[in-house]
């Protein structure tokens, strides 16, 4: 029942206050206990969690990109290590990442318009090897479909341009034949006998590609001897063709601009005679370094020196010094989760958590002066309560249920929703070990404070019941 000496104002400011406070002191706390589980004393121990759930299936340690060694100007100089293109020092200053990206990009797709020997000045193994995977998953499908745009319309698949196939294999048995007028590619009797003239020119396309890709635009343009399609060639391989290359490439060489930056920043700092940027890689164990540990001991010495640079710089920096194209990939399918883990997450926590408790304090404060009696210790302590001790309660249950999980199996043996939901508490289980006995006392603290301050009004409550009433003198 509303006390008779208050407005209806009052009695809606002290209820509304009293909500929207719960509501900041819930995003606080939740803000509060992020900011504990990233703080410099655990966060790298969360990265190191997170690492080892990326990595679960990897026995040995992921592999590092090696220690860049120090910077000696040159000219020109080369601004993505190991890929073989050089660029004037002139241009140094006016390059940036994606500058860079697109200049490699163009001179590799320059490269590979030249034949098979496209990758002979990449001198990084590693990326030599992402370059051959992407040839034969990407730029070869291009060639043939930028082919195949340029040579149906003139009658490649419609059977205007077949040649007298038969009478070749008569002659030469046993030997391919020519399908079609003017394409100088040869194809195997089999594959020309019953397949109807999509099919064949599908076939002679293709063997055109391999010419291309294998000879170069010379022996491509060698292999044509009719007018038209060499200009539908010439003008194929002058614009499309490369220009999807091109893009291709640039999309593939992005997982490499964390290490074009700090090579131009190095390459910069070297040309004004400043000291030159830290190693991306400095720091993190070598071959070396791990040459007489076990393959567990390796592992975790890895893990540890890879979550203190996550920690520093987040999924980006991991990216970085990561050498194998897999363990980036799975580092980069959960870069949300170790960029909410780093040291500029903690600092936006930290910050969530100092606003939004301001704002729940001055809420409190209009909810206590709109109350009167002990309501302006109970309502400000109720709020606090309801709204920090649920989450530690369920902070605590999730962690309690989950503290025992084992390593969960195969997703396809036991079914998606099942297995999600396995490897799920699989990983709350993982994190909670590192995190879980500092994170709940954030909300146990806030909730106590809460409960102290509803203590207060329950003592004042029992002492106005139990303490002697004046008597007047009048």
């Amino acid at each position: 029942m509303r006390n008779p000496g208050r407005s209806a104002w009052q009695v809606d400011v002290t209820w509304a206050a009293a909500l929207l406070a719960w509501a900041a002191i819930v995003v606080a706390t939740l803000a509060g206990s992020a900011a504990r589980a990233t703080a410099p004393d655990l966060g790298p121990a969360l990265q190191a969690a997170l690492l080892d759930a990326a990595f679960v299936e990897l026995d040995a340690a992921p592999a590092l990109v090696p220690g860049t060694p120090d910077v000696a100007l040159t000219d020109p100089f080369e601004p993505l290590p190991g890929a073989g293109v050089l660029a004037p020092l002139a241009d140094l200053e006016a390059l940036d990442v994606s500058a860079v990206r697109a200049r490699v990009a163009r001179a590799l797709a320059d490269a590979r318009m030249q034949g098979a020997g496209w990758l002979e000045g990449v001198s990084d193994a590693t990326l030599a090897a992402e370059l051959r995977a992407l040839d034969a998953a990407v730029l070869r499908p291009l060639a043939e479909a930028e082919l195949r745009r340029a040579l149906y319309p003139l009658g490649v698949d419609d059977g205007s341009r077949a040649a007298d196939w038969a009478t070749q294999a008569q002659q030469n048995p046993g030997q391919p034949v020519q399908p079609i007028v003017g394409v100088f590619v040869r194809l195997p009797v089999d594959q020309v006998r019953g397949a109807g003239p999509l099919l064949v020119g599908e076939r002679v396309v293709a063997g055109l590609t391999d010419v291309l890709l294998e000879g170069g635009r010379s022996a491509a343009e060698a292999a044509l001897a009719n007018a038209a399609l060499s200009a539908a060639l010439a003008s194929a391989l002058d614009g499309p063709l490369p220009a999807a290359w091109r893009s291709a490439l640039d999309a593939a060489l992005r997982a490499r601009d964390a290490v074009v930056q700090e090579r131009l920043s190095a390459l910069r700092d070297a040309a004004a005679d400043r000291a030159p940027a830290p190693d991306p890689a400095g720091g993190l164990p070598t071959p070396a370094d791990l040459a007489d540990a076990t393959p567990e001991e390796a592992r975790a010495a890895t893990l540890v020196a890879l979550a203190e640079r996550g920690y520093e710089g987040g999924a980006s920096a991991l990216g970085a010094v990561l050498a194998d194209p897999a363990a980036r990939a799975r580092v980069d399918r959960a870069a949300w989760a170790f960029d909410a883990a780093s040291e500029a997450a903690h600092g936006r926590y930290r910050l969530w958590t100092g606003v939004l408790g301001v704002v729940g304090l001055l809420l409190l404060v209009i909810a206590a002066v709109a109350a009167v009696g002990v309501a302006r210790a109970w309502v400000p302590g109720l709020a606090i309560v309801a709204a920090a001790l649920p989450l530690w309660a369920l902070a605590r249950a999730v962690v309690e249920r989950t503290a025992a999980t084992a390593l969960p199996g195969d997703v396809a043996g036991v079914g998606a929703v099942a297995g999600v939901a396995a490897w799920g508490s699989w990983l709350v289980a993982t994190v909670g070990d590192v995190v879980a006995d500092a994170v709940l006392w954030v909300p146990l603290g806030v909730a106590a404070l809460g409960a102290a301050l509803v203590a207060i009004a329950v003592l004042i409550t029992v002492v106005g019941w139990v303490r002697p009433q004046r008597r007047s003198r009048f």
